[in-house]
């Protein structure tokens, strides 16, 4: 149970301090957003808009809980400042109850020392009545003895008067009665004397008897004191306990406030390294747009340039368009042409593969069949390797003649170095079943041993092992030609491959690069060829103008010099003439002026291409704004995490103070215990 109580009491402490940790984030937070919305804001870190009451203006309910107190003068705030007076007000608080606490310890550490006192003083007085009651038995014992001496001193005093009638009675000699009175009063005397020794020592006994009685009543009143003082003590311990829980838990909820404020602070030192990555982007992403408008302006420049000179390259496109198809076309004949080398090559491949999966389960199965799929496999293979060599030289002189179209030779180079590696690996699995063919034929040859072995009594056995032996040495024989030969073909086959993959992959290059080069030219020559036909069109039409102009001069020429003579006569036909020739001359203007439009389009153009150009210019203001904004946010955040690192610098300080302060009392409090130790050692040796 008491478990139980002390786990939910933590719980309500845990799920409070996670309530004050959340308000005070949702505090932080809001500061944050009307410090970017509206700037800084005076009543900005109050939380939830309340004011916090001061103490003595509490209810009395309020003030009896200390979760209640905590809450409300501890887990909110109004600024820094105000978190700072808080931090050294508790400070101040934590000194001042350490200082109580290390003080209630030392009372305790001496009522446990006065309660060894108590109990030393209470066995010191056990012994001493023990004592007395020896004393006491001793003292009767000599009184009865004293009483008996007195009595017998008496009768010994009275003894004279009576022995001569005893002596007469008797009937003894004078000397016998003066021998007996000597000795009567020599022990007469001996007694007296032991009888004023006893009297002393019962005076002495009585005198230490009233003072140990005397002491005994000071120690009682002495142990009653020391019993309510321990008491005392224990209920201000008790006291001074719960005080030191509060005090631990503030202590706790400081420095979880302190942990909360670093994780803070480091929130905002991540926050500003974002910050910083944005900025740096943002600054990249200017670069980028200033790089991409000097771009616009060369390739505008540059589409200038080509409008001025497409008129002069389109016999040339046209003649580079032939040349790149036919390129393209004994390109794709190459293509095609390796592309069957290389299906040959891949079911020769399958073929070899085959036929070593046959050969290694003919192995398996059966002895006799060993050397039969060995010969079979060697004229395949020579037949593979023959035709590998002849296909090898008919690669090599197809590769010779691409690679005087090929610019790359260091890649096909490394390409064939990286497929050597891959048939390096592929001959190195080769090796790894050629041991385990070599294994199974010691195993063969093991068996072989046990059946001679077996056979030996029946006058077999040099004949059979004699045979076996010419057996195993020819399969061996024929198992490394057989492995010799493969090799040799797969060395082919992996630079057949090599320089098969190499020849492929450059002319997959060439072919891409071929068709990007005739897809572009072919959109430049059907951008210049339209543009030539608008001109063209335009030129006819104006040499079209130009002719009947001329023809219509000319016979305006010839009109005149035959109507030179009769210039009268014909007045209105000149006249006539003329406003043909307005009409003439103004469909020319009208002519002019459609060369106007097709320039105001040019100039159009241009404006557009001015008006992306201003589009990008404000684009780029406008990022620079923004990163004027977020550079003043950083600022202001900048601002923020120095505060706060002030202020866990503070706390920091603060703590490592209290924890000095803490052992320098701890160690002035055990000198000062060693020191009443000392002092209650001296008066135990003294009593």
């Amino acid at each position: 149970a008491s478990d139980v109580d002390k786990f939910s009491r933590e719980n309500r402490s845990l799920s409070q301090q996670t309530k004050d940790l959340a308000r005070q984030v949702q505090q932080l937070l809001r500061a944050q957003l009307d410090r970017v919305n509206n700037g800084s804001n005076e009543n900005a870190l109050v939380p939830y808009g309340r004011t916090r009451r001061p103490i003595n203006q509490q209810s009395p309910r309020q003030l009896m809980s200390a979760d209640a107190v905590i809450t409300d003068q501890l887990s909110s705030f109004k600024d820094v400042v105000e978190l700072h007076e808080q931090h050294t007000h508790q400070l101040a608080t934590i000194r001042q109850l350490t200082s109580d606490l290390m003080e209630a310890h030392r009372k305790i550490d001496d009522g446990s020392t006065d309660k060894e006192e108590i109990t030393q003083v209470r066995n010191e007085l056990g012994a001493m009545r023990e004592a007395r009651q020896r004393q006491e038995h001793m003292v009767k014992a000599i009184i009865d003895q004293r009483d008996m001496y007195r009595k017998m001193c008496n009768e010994g005093s009275s003894a004279p008067s009576h022995t001569p009638l005893l002596t007469i009675e008797a009937g003894g000699s004078s000397s016998a009665l003066a021998l007996t009175s000597e000795a009567v009063s020599e022990d007469t005397e001996d007694l007296r004397e032991r009888v004023t020794l006893l009297d002393r020592e019962l005076n002495r006994s009585q005198g230490q008897f009233k003072v140990l009685t005397d002491f005994k009543t000071e120690l009682e009143s002495s142990l009653a004191r020391a019993t309510e003082e321990a008491r005392q003590k224990r209920d201000e311990a008790v006291r001074l306990s719960a005080e030191v829980d509060i005090n631990k838990r503030r202590s706790d909820m400081l420095s979880a406030q302190l942990a909360d404020a670093k994780k803070v602070l480091n929130s905002y030192v991540r926050k500003e390294g974002s910050m910083d990555a944005m900025l740096n982007q943002h600054v990249m992403q200017s670069t980028t747009d200033q790089a991409r408008i000097e771009k616009l302006q060369d390739e505008k420049r540059i589409a200038e340039a080509k409008l001025r000179s497409i008129e002069t390259t389109r016999d040339i496109a046209v003649a580079s368009e032939k040349r790149l198809a036919e390129d393209n076309t004994a390109l794709k004949m190459e293509v095609a042409q390796l592309s069957k080398l290389m299906d040959s090559v891949q079911r020769l491949e399958t073929g070899l593969v085959g036929q070593k999966d046959q050969e290694i389960e003919s192995i398996s199965q059966e002895r006799g069949r060993l050397s039969n799929a060995l010969h079979k496999a060697q004229k395949e293979l020579q037949d593979a390797a023959l035709r590998a060599d002849q296909q090898r030289d008919a690669l090599q002189s197809e590769s010779a003649r691409l690679r005087v179209k090929l610019e790359t030779a260091e890649e096909t180079a490394a390409a064939a170095d990286k497929k050597l590696a891959e048939e390096a690996g592929r001959l190195q699995a080769h090796e790894a079943r050629t041991e385990a063919l070599q294994s199974q034929v010691d195993d063969l040859q093991t068996r072989l041993t046990r059946r001679e072995t077996a056979e030996a009594g029946a006058g077999l056995a040099g004949h059979l092992v004699v045979s076996n032996d010419v057996k195993v040495k020819e399969l061996e024989l024929r198992l490394s030609e057989a492995n010799e030969a493969q090799t040799r073909a797969e060395e082919g086959q992996s630079q057949y491959q090599a320089v098969a993959l190499a020849h492929e992959k450059n002319l997959v290059e060439l072919t891409s690069s071929s068709d990007t080069k005739i897809n572009e030219a072919q959109a430049e020559l059907k951008v210049a060829t339209e543009r030539a036909t608008r001109a063209e069109e335009a030129v006819q039409k104006l040499q079209g103008n130009l002719k009947d102009l001329a023809t219509e001069h000319e016979q305006l020429r010839e009109r005149l010099l035959k109507d030179v003579q009769t210039a009268e006569a014909k007045a209105a036909t000149l006249t006539a003439n003329g406003t043909l020739l307005e009409e003439k001359i103004a469909a020319a203007k009208l002519k002019e002026e459609g060369l106007e439009a097709d320039l105001t389009a040019a100039r159009q153009e241009a404006s557009e291409a001015n008006a992306s150009y201003e589009r990008e210019l404000r684009a780029h203001a406008n990022m620079m704004t923004k990163y004027q904004a977020q550079s003043v946010e950083k600022q202001k955040d900048a601002s923020m995490v120095k505060e706060l690192s002030s202020t866990v610098s503070a706390l920091k300080a603060s703590l490592v103070e209290a924890h000095v302060s803490s052992d320098q009392q701890k160690t002035s409090l055990e000198h000062r215990i060693s020191l009443e130790v000392e002092k209650v050692k001296d008066l135990t040796s003294q009593n």
